[in-house]
């Protein structure tokens, strides 16, 4: 086929993605380049290929720490696929997803929310509002209230992706762990009675899955959180 196929540019681009799940950044960055150069000639710099390579070359340039490198093949992904696809196409919002990670890692969080509320609508609009990459958007968007203070905010957002999360994907999924997790933390801010059982169930979740350091991290929050409600319930309910 060659060096320049399409099937040999997408085999390369394939597994350059595969390094990168396997923590091997460097590698994955180098395979990345080599099928950029051909994609980007034979196809364009707009072409959708070419595009889906430097999308994934932003992730591996956020893995190896180069968050103004990332931002900078971000902005020009979301650029072109919103010429190319229209700014609604689930393709272009996950870049805006993309982006506002880079944003939330240097703690610009305002400029986050406005991209997470920007997926969060289009996602809701195009896919419904129950899709994981919605749930994710609203996940992401509690996140980013709550680490801008505003936990009152972010509880009532992730209180309902919480409930959204366990009806559609179970109890136990990854992206169910992830929204009581922040939603666990934003009551212990404000702070909530029932957090205490928010975080028994994420030790139950730890101790499943064996994580003796999540075990013993969350294990000092029920102790905490369960300590805390005696105090307010004896010293200052009580009196």
């Amino acid at each position: 086929m060659g060096a320049g196929h399409p099937e040999t540019l997408e085999g390369l681009n394939s597994l350059a993605c595969s390094y990168e799940i396997q923590g091997r950044p460097k590698d994955a960055e180098a395979l990345c380049l080599r099928a950029l150069e051909s994609t980007e000639r034979r196809l364009g710099p707009e072409h959708l290929s070419t595009l889906t390579i430097l999308y994934n070359l932003a992730n591996i340039s956020m893995a190896l720490g180069r968050r103004s490198e990332a931002e900078t093949l971000l902005l020009r992904v979301l650029e072109s696929r919103e010429k190319v696809l229209g700014p609604e196409h689930p393709d272009t919002v996950g870049t805006v997803l993309g982006l506002e990670n880079v944003h939330a890692g240097w703690d610009r969080y305002a400029e986050a929310e406005t991209l997470h509320r920007r997926a969060l609508q289009s996602f809701g609009r195009t896919l419904g509002p129950e899709h994981p990459s919605t749930l994710l958007a609203s996940n992401n968007l509690g996140y980013v209230l709550r680490m801008q203070d505003r936990a009152v905010e972010a509880e009532e957002i992730l209180a309902l992706t919480l409930e959204a999360c366990e009806r559609t994907r179970g109890p136990e999924h990854p992206q169910t762990i992830q929204a009581l997790y922040n939603l666990a933390l934003t009551r212990f801010e404000l702070p909530l009675p029932e957090t205490r059982n928010l975080f028994v169930r994420l030790l139950a979740h730890a101790s499943g899955q064996g994580n003796l350091k999540s075990m013993l991290f969350w294990r000092v929050f029920v102790w905490f959180s369960t300590s805390r409600d005696w105090f307010v319930s004896k010293f200052i309910v009580g009196r």
